[in-house]
């Protein structure tokens, strides 16, 4: 099997009928291969239905509940990046992984082959990817996602320096219990917790830093919230955007997506010509984020960059720790001018 990569997050019901292509995507731009769905909308919320059903009885039964707390995360979702040559039985044993090492369901996966994205060439570049529904719960009621924070710890140990949490889908009452655990596991190494985004639940926890977009509070007003004690980082796709978050008082820019993700949708990709005039353009590290993998990062020798953001490479890997020590070699030895490279 050739390499691949896996990306999980809350998932939703709505999810079903899109892996099954019974409703429609705007990133449906092939014709030319054919999707494969293992099951259609309504057979998978009927076994989503019939596994929460048992799930939570576990739940109840052994920890003495009435019912599941509102606000847990019932339903997971995996974003697998697969080659051309992968086949369904290859997506199947990483459903057979999942099942076996999280004690969970698998009730739905899919492969598309029909999306995509237009370069700045205008060339159509193919972005194969698989989806996997399963539970969040295990037989007994436990939260998978809690099983995940030991990958996380893994990571850690293997190299990783500064851990990043975001969450787009779930709610924030959970996200706040994920965040408090994570910050536990971060104390312990030394290393800084950077929420995403939302600086409610960054303050909520006193976590070390925070990550905002171009889209989010602006950065001169989190710098103020903050103080200057706190580390932001700010997203940036060019040089001015750079400037300005220098301007503002950032800490570090992340600038991406550098190649194509599946874990932040609708991202346009930054040439590498960019990043380097980026990296020249500010005083304070940049950090290149997006699609990074132990296969590509070559390609961002000499950019300059102080570091790199990785999701899938690590945590997608079936042995964290190790994936994690592969790539701080990797990239100890290619980003030559990476003044962290110590670390």
């Amino acid at each position: 099997m050739a390499t691949s990569s896996i990306h999980i997050e809350a998932g939703a019901n709505g999810y079903f009928a899109h892996n099954s292509r019974e409703s429609k995507t705007v990133n449906s731009i092939f014709d030319d291969e054919k999707n494969f769905c293992s099951c259609t909308n309504a057979q998978a919320f009927e076994t989503y239905k019939n596994e929460l059903a048992k799930r939570t009885e576990a739940y109840k039964e052994n920890f003495g509940r009435t019912k599941l707390h509102s606000k847990t995360i019932t339903h997971l979702s995996a974003i697998v990046n697969f080659n051309k040559e992968h086949s369904p039985k290859d997506i199947k044993k990483i459903c057979d992984y999942l099942e076996n090492k999280f004690d969970t369901k698998v009730i739905q996966y899919a492969m598309h082959r029909d999306e995509g994205h237009i370069n700045q060439k205008g060339e159509k570049i193919k972005n194969y990817h698989a989806h996997i529904e399963f539970m969040g719960l295990d037989s007994k009621g436990n939260s998978v996602r809690r099983k995940l924070d030991k990958k996380v710890e893994l990571a850690i140990r293997g190299g990783c320096t500064m851990v990043q949490l975001r969450e787009k889908n779930g709610n924030m009452k959970e996200f706040y219990h994920d965040a408090a655990a994570l910050r536990r596991i971060t104390d312990t190494y030394g290393i800084p917790l950077i929420i995403n985004d939302r600086l409610d639940l960054m303050l909520a926890i006193d976590a070390p830093g925070i990550h905002v977009g171009q889209n989010d509070i602006p950065a001169s007003i989190v710098r103020r919230l903050i103080g200057a004690e706190k580390i932001m980082g700010v997203s940036a796709h060019n040089v001015e955007e750079a400037l300005q978050a220098e301007r503002d008082g950032a800490d570090y820019i992340g600038v991406g997506a550098v190649f194509s993700t599946n874990t932040k949708k609708n991202t346009k990709n930054v040439t590498i010509k960019m990043l380097q005039e980026i990296v020249k353009a500010v005083s304070i590290p940049v950090v290149a984020i997006g699609g990074i993998n132990c296969s590509n990062v070559k390609y961002l020798h000499e950019t300059g960059i102080s570091g790199i953001a990785v999701v899938s490479a690590i945590l997608g890997a079936a042995q964290a720790y190790s994936a994690a020590k592969k790539m701080k070699k990797l990239v100890i030895s290619t980003l030559i001018n990476n003044k962290y490279s110590s670390n």
